[in-house]
């Protein structure tokens, strides 16, 4: 019983052996791999056949939801504009179509 645990004993140590080094040529080759890189990527979509064209399209802000939900979004996104109309006024920071000259300011009333 001790000559055949002596005997697996080895042939698990040669195993151990064979398979680090086998690691370690994966390593290797793992280094030598250069890295892919994609400068530039066209699409030729005038080159494609479209033989069926089904379903449904949706541009833009399009939400599957109650009205509540809604709303709740409208306001949330209408108060986060105020507060970032309200720093810029504070910052005295305008946009171009908010800048006036008093030329300008005759024509508006």
């Amino acid at each position: 019983m001790l000559e055949q645990l002596w005997h697996r004993l080895n042939r698990l140590e040669k195993k151990i052996s064979l398979l680090k080094k086998e690691n370690q040529e994966l390593k290797e080759k793992i280094e030598q791999i250069q890295p892919l890189k994609i400068e530039k990527i066209e699409y030729k979509i005038n080159e494609l056949k479209v033989e069926t064209l089904s379903g449904t399209l949706n541009v833009g802000l399009t939400a599957v939801a109650d009205k509540k939900s809604m709303k709740k979004l409208m306001d949330q996104m209408i108060e986060k504009q105020q507060d970032q109309s309200e720093n810029e006024i504070s910052h005295g920071q305008m946009n171009d179509d908010q800048k006036t000259s008093p030329d300008d300011q005759d024509s508006l009333y």
